[in-house]
């Protein structure tokens, strides 16, 4: 793996074995979003993978879990993840975290297939709430 830029070293990095142990623990409160074209994504992702692409993050925002949440970001091993990683941080999400290596160190169970709708990364929202305008 290549030295790590200014940029990438104020991210936080979690291992792959660090992810499969979150995996395996099924402790919530944190999110697991894959920033790679759709075309890789579907070809294979870890599993409970979010999609949205780096391109997309800004758009999308509102669709991403609340922003005490771990992100956990995995891209490929080159800038998209780390843009993704940092457009969380400076969009004021507090806990983000980037797959080391990115996808090619994944070395864990593999989904293929279409992704999830990122509205399902929200927690329920109470019977009758309403969303502020």
């Amino acid at each position: 793996m290549s030295e790590r830029g200014p940029l990438e070293s104020a991210l936080p990095v979690i291992t792959a074995a660090g992810l499969r142990a979150r995996l395996e623990g099924g402790a919530g409160g944190w999110f697991l979003l894959d920033t790679r074209p759709l075309a890789e994504f579907e070809k294979g992702h870890v599993p409970g993978s979010f999609h949205c692409p780096v391109h997309e993050l800004s758009k999308r925002a509102r669709l991403l879990p609340p922003k005490g949440w771990t992100v956990i970001v995995v891209g490929e091993a080159g800038k998209r993840g780390v843009a993704g990683a940092l457009f969380l941080v400076l969009a004021g999400w507090t806990g983000v975290a980037l797959l080391e290596g990115g996808w090619p160190a994944w070395d864990g169970p593999v989904e293929t297939g279409p992704p999830r709708p990122l509205s399902e990364a929200h927690p329920r929202k109470p019977p009758g709430w309403v969303d502020p305008p």
